[in-house]
């Protein structure tokens, strides 16, 4: 422990104030990321039977960070766990002070929002806690739960060495003079001992499990509200062992996702945030991410594009209407692919389009606020950040009636349908209903939607997928995937991954656009018309079925990732 600080003074100025300082000491615990104000009282009545302190935590630059309000008075002395490790100093002020008579004095001091704080310059005194209090004391006071048990006086200690011995001394004269019931008395000693052994054992087995669980929660914690995340994540990823419960679990696994996302680490924290079951934010979270690696990679009739972490774009394949004329876009979030063209959201919230304009489809340079997209065979599709659906292209099924929406997050086309995804998580649909692909209106609790031809599917929020349209050539099979993760859809299959990165596709596999076992760690994933892409955690772009056109010749693709800014993270306050 290094010395911070030392106190000989309360804050009070009330001249008949009850109790003075002792030498209390500020300490901070290098080794297991701790601070710690020790406490030790003058009394100068004899009559305190009650009391209860203020304790206010200032900064380096002298601002207050937290005050700890009604800490109980111990005339013995104590140890206070503070709550941030940003603490450089401390004031401590009497808040009221109970007598023995029933009387009760209060203070009329106000700790102030500032304090001067002193350069400590090289600290060379060091402490243990160990050293704070008698053996026989439990007075130490934390701000976590407490670890249970305490340590024996050496008169207790004593006694359980007496009774043990004349428990043994009646054993054996029982056994001297009643042999006849030796066998009996040994086996009912033995499993009495036995149980007793297993007691102890399991006993101090329990205790030294919370106790690191503790341990491990507290660390985790203090640097998750210091701000150190990166450390916060390694150490609250450590503490996913132990078994915590309530609302002390969530809030475990809310601050490991947190700390994760601020790292960029969105795919692990998306994992985390899937576990909470709607804890604070952690849907929105969730569905934030996936929604922004989906947009990172995209698949038309017979060209593939993918978004580099510059916001600059990648395209391969077919490039008979200008499709892929695309490498010189530049501040890209966001990308779609229909039929034969492609569409892109710019970081300012517009809207460019390259490729076939037959019906109108790349008639999209006046979106503005657009925050989603998708594209069909002929139609292109953006969501506004205000939750309209504006749309261009061919409307002959009227897959573009999307005028009246509203509330939308986010979309998907299919071939000649669009499907959108309102924020209470309903799904709403419109255009081609031959195959029954627009019937969503019982959905609920999902977080993402893809569409094919004549088909949509949708994820819920614990992983389960819902299928609706034609299922000719298999892609309701998808469904049996437990625990989906993310979800794409090509003309005719359904690409599934599941938390662990494991993905699998259903459906139409003509030309093995269904073939995805070497695919690893996938955190996105797009489909064509006969073939499949998808792109791993670390850039890597994976690709099967038709290469006729080289849709699929991505192996000289790098950069491929998520630009910065790209997810929205709520904080859950």
């Amino acid at each position: 422990m290094e010395l911070l600080q030392t106190i000989t003074q309360f804050n009070n100025t009330e001249k008949d104030c009850p109790i003075s300082a002792g030498e209390c000491k500020l300490y901070f615990d290098t080794d297991n990321t701790r601070i710690a104000l020790k406490l030790e009282f003058n009394a100068l009545r004899d009559d305190i039977a009650d009391a209860k302190l203020d304790v206010c935590c200032y900064g380096g630059d002298g601002y207050r960070l937290t005050v700890l309000k009604d800490v109980p008075y111990m005339a013995e002395g104590m140890l206070l766990e503070l709550p941030s490790l940003m603490t450089k100093a401390v004031q401590i002020q009497v808040k009221s002070v109970v007598f023995s008579d029933g009387s009760i004095w209060h203070s009329g001091t106000e700790l102030p929002d500032r304090t001067e704080t002193e350069d400590l310059g090289d600290v060379t005194e060091k402490y243990d806690f160990s050293d704070a209090l008698p053996d026989d004391t439990e007075d130490f006071v934390s701000f976590e739960e407490e670890v249970p048990g305490r340590r024996l006086t050496r008169a207790e200690r004593k006694e359980r060495r007496r009774q043990r011995i004349a428990e043994e001394e009646e054993i054996r004269n029982f056994i001297k003079h009643d042999p006849g019931e030796r066998k009996k008395r040994i086996i009912k000693r033995v499993v009495v001992l036995a149980v007793l052994v297993a007691a102890v054992i399991g006993g101090r087995y329990v205790l030294v499990y919370k106790a690191e669980a503790d341990a491990a929660y507290s660390k985790g914690m203090n640097l998750y509200n210091s701000g150190k995340f990166a450390d916060a994540a390694v150490v609250l990823e450590e503490a996913e062992k132990y078994k915590f419960f309530g609302e002390k679990k969530d809030e475990l696994d809310w601050c490991l996702a947190m700390s994760c996302a601020r790292e960029r680490n969105f795919n692990k924290a998306a994992v985390y945030f899937k576990k909470l079951d709607g804890y604070k934010e952690s849907r929105e979270n969730y569905r934030s991410i996936t929604e922004a690696y989906s947009g990172i990679i995209a698949a038309g009739k017979a060209h593939t594009v993918a978004l580099r972490s510059d916001g600059t774009v990648a395209a391969a394949g077919s490039d008979d209407k200008g499709q892929c004329k695309i490498t010189a876009w530049n501040d890209i979030v966001k990308l779609a692919a229909g039929g034969e063209h492609t569409a892109a959201i710019k970081r300012d919230g517009t809207v460019i389009a390259a490729g076939d304009n037959s019906k109108g489809q790349c008639d999209v340079k006046r979106w503005s606020n657009i925050i989603d997209i998708a594209a069909g065979g002929v139609h292109t599709v953006g969501v506004e950040n205000t939750g309209r659906v504006v749309a261009a292209g061919d409307n002959s099924d009227g897959q573009c009636d999307v005028e009246g929406w509203s509330g939308v997050v986010s979309v998907a086309a299919g071939e000649t349908h669009t499907v959108g995804l309102k924020i209470d998580g309903t799904v709403i649909a419109s255009g081609s209903n031959s195959f029954g692909e627009c019937n969503v209106g019982g959905w609920s609790n999902i977080v993402m939607v893809a569409a094919g031809n004549g088909f949509t599917a949708g994820l819920t929020y614990d992983g389960k997928l819902v299928f609706t349209g034609d299922n000719s050539r298999g892609a309701a099979d998808a469904a049996s995937v437990k625990d989906a993760y993310c979800i794409s859809a090509g003309s005719h299959n359904i690409i599934v991954t599941d938390i662990s990165g494991h993905t699998r596709a259903f459906g139409g596999n003509d030309r093995n656009q269904s073939v995805t076992d070497l695919w690893k760690n996938i955190v996105a994933s797009a489909g064509g018309e006969t073939h499949s892409v998808g792109v791993a955690l670390d850039g890597t772009v994976f690709g099967s079925g038709s290469n006729d056109s080289g849709q699929i010749s991505l192996g000289s693709w790098s950069g491929i990732g998520l630009p910065s800014g790209t997810v929205t993270i709520r904080k859950g306050e």
